[in-house]
């Protein structure tokens, strides 16, 4: 989705609704666990393009450790992805484990999931800097 796409979402919701300000998930019920301390990552999205409206987004990081505990093979398709173009970093995303509601067992199955992710990357030659 392009910031143009995402801003006609938000205006064209509020015109729909009538409503100020919107929750921007792209996390669906069966994805819903993210880190603790992630409503103070969202990203404000607001100006003439979206008529004042607001569009509250999940940071990235926190939308791919969302992502990576659901585990999906279209997860770890899109989580790996964001590897690759380095919109995270195998570094941020590991730090971020600690914050997950998740038992210690959980935690280190995640953590083990990134590294093989990062390590898979860097064996095809994404060259990952902190992998």
């Amino acid at each position: 989705m392009t910031r143009e796409e995402l801003e006609h979402i938000i205006r064209a919701s509020a015109d729909v609704t009538d409503q100020y300000e919107f929750m921007i998930q792209g996390v669906g019920p069966e994805t819903a666990v993210l880190p603790d301390g992630w409503m103070t990552r969202v990203h404000r999205v607001q100006n003439e393009a979206t008529n004042g409206r607001v569009g509250y987004c999940l940071d990235v990081a926190d939308l791919f450790m969302s992502k990576a505990a659901a585990s999906r093979d279209k997860d770890r398709m899109f989580c790996m992805a964001l590897l690759e173009h380095r919109y995270v970093t195998p570094a941020q995303v590991l730090d971020l484990v600690a914050a997950m509601p998740l038992d210690a067992d959980e935690q280190r199955r995640l953590r083990g999931t990134i590294r093989r992710w990062a390590r898979a990357l860097n064996e095809a030659g994404h060259g990952l800097a902190d992998a």
